[in-house]
């Protein structure tokens, strides 16, 4: 590398893809970029990659201009990403090609993390607003020539180029919310963080997991200010995505990707319990609220009166909910300690099943984990999740370690393969 690092002042953004392949493993990611750098670097003579930052489709953030993470706040690198737009701006490419196909959730949720880290540390507040940017070199526009540029642009922005991609350049805004979401955040260091308002309520970063690993494959912020989040198929579609709760306001998005909720609309009280679960079998999720053992079932996602009311159990009971039959409808099970009470239709009256499993003091959970349409339990002891694939007693089928003692578990189907995963909230 022959190339001296030059720090000047910026406070843009520029974002490319690299329109290399889409098809790699997270373990290639890193020879991709060392094939990147020797194109830039050696074959076109520009000493080092040209962008200040990569991010590969897994959300693995990489280094191309060398001295870009050391930068101080508020200058950049000097890059070699977007002619007449090198000084001032930090340069940050997915990837991938993205003309036809679009970046993965976790792919634009870190590229939004890293501008908003970026540019908090420029002292710029809106990543949605513009600023004056004058051009050093002529291509797009001349050299000396300042225009009201996008605090986050796209390459096409500033040059006669398509990058970064038609279906890349319509994702800008979905940055820009999580950039905006991390210039609120209480820290500059680029961790995840939230953001508090005065009653409490916050928004809330949710890491989803598509199989029994160790690592999220998907990381967004649901910017909604709230005290809970939920998770359910809203819209029918197979997939779960999340919603949050604040007092008796309800809030969803149809998609696992960062943003505020769709619509809002109020049920029940403040001091309900609140379940989430597909009462009527018609393959979407709705709430229900619970006071002391009685349950006030809604069919639709809109405030009103209950289309149901049961009572079930005792006021003491833990409940959950689940498809234990497989029938498609989900109904109630009440936990007494290391026992559970399983109903398999929405009524009053005795248990269908009675089951033991786990230990009382465990935190339980509700999943169709092998995708057999039944659902089934998983117990959890701090970061230690143990799974069990059919609804009876015995030992877990599976042990999982993910995310952190602290955070709060959501379980869900996120990419419609019939199988329940886990996702954390922070």
């Amino acid at each position: 590398m022959t190339w001296t690092p030059s720090y000047v002042a910026a406070k843009h953004v520029i974002v490319h893809h690299t329109a290399g392949t889409n098809n790699y493993t997270s373990s290639q990611s890193a020879s991709i970029v060392n094939g990147i750098y020797y194109y830039h670097a050696v074959t076109l003579g520009w000493g080092d990659i040209g962008y200040n930052f990569l991010v590969d489709k897994y959300g693995q953030v990489f280094e191309g201009r060398y001295g870009s993470t050391s930068a101080a706040a508020g200058k950049m690198v000097v890059g070699g990403h977007a002619y007449g737009a090198n000084t001032g701006t930090m340069g940050i490419s997915m990837m991938g090609t993205y003309t036809s196909v679009s970046p993965s959730s976790t792919q634009l949720t870190n590229v939004g993390k890293m501008a908003g880290w970026f540019l908090k540390r420029a002292g710029v507040t809106s990543a949605t607003g513009s600023a004056s940017f004058t051009f050093k070199s002529t291509e797009k526009y001349a050299a000396g020539q300042t225009i009201s540029l996008p605090a986050i642009s796209g390459h096409r922005d500033v040059g006669y180029t398509t990058c970064p991609g038609d279906v890349g350049y319509s994702k800008l805004g979905q940055i820009r919310s999580t950039a905006q979401s991390q210039i609120n955040s209480a820290s500059s260091s680029g961790s995840a963080s939230t953001t508090t308002s005065t009653n409490g309520a916050r928004s809330h970063q949710i890491y989803l997991n598509d199989s029994w690993s160790a690592t999220a494959n998907t990381v967004f912020t649901y910017t909604t200010p709230a005290t809970t989040v939920l998770a359910g198929d809203w819209n029918g579609d197979g997939k779960d995505t999340t919603g949050v709760r604040n007092g008796a306001a309800y809030g969803f998005r149809n998609t696992n990707t960062s943003g505020a909720s769709l619509r809002t609309f109020a049920y029940g009280k403040n001091t309900d319990q609140v379940l989430v679960g597909d009462w009527d079998g018609n393959g979407t999720d709705t709430l229900a609220v619970r006071r002391g053992n009685t349950y006030y079932f809604k069919n639709s996602m809109y405030g009103g009166t209950a289309d149901k009311v049961v009572t079930y159990g005792a006021a003491s009971d833990e409940v959950i909910v689940g498809d234990w039959n497989g029938d498609g409808k989900d109904t109630l099970a009440v936990r007494r300690g290391r026992q559970y009470h399983i109903k398999n239709s929405l009524t009053g009256g005795k248990a269908d099943q009675v089951i033991t499993y786990g230990k009382p003091t465990d935190t339980v959970l509700v999943g169709d984990w092998n995708g057999n349409g039944k659902d089934t339990l998983a117990v959890r002891r701090n970061a230690t999740y143990y799974v069990r694939n059919s609804l009876s007693s015995g030992v877990a089928d599976i042990v999982q370690i993910y995310g952190r003692a602290g955070d709060q578990t959501i379980v869900g189907d996120w990419n419609g393969d019939k199988k329940d995963t886990l996702g954390v909230v922070r």
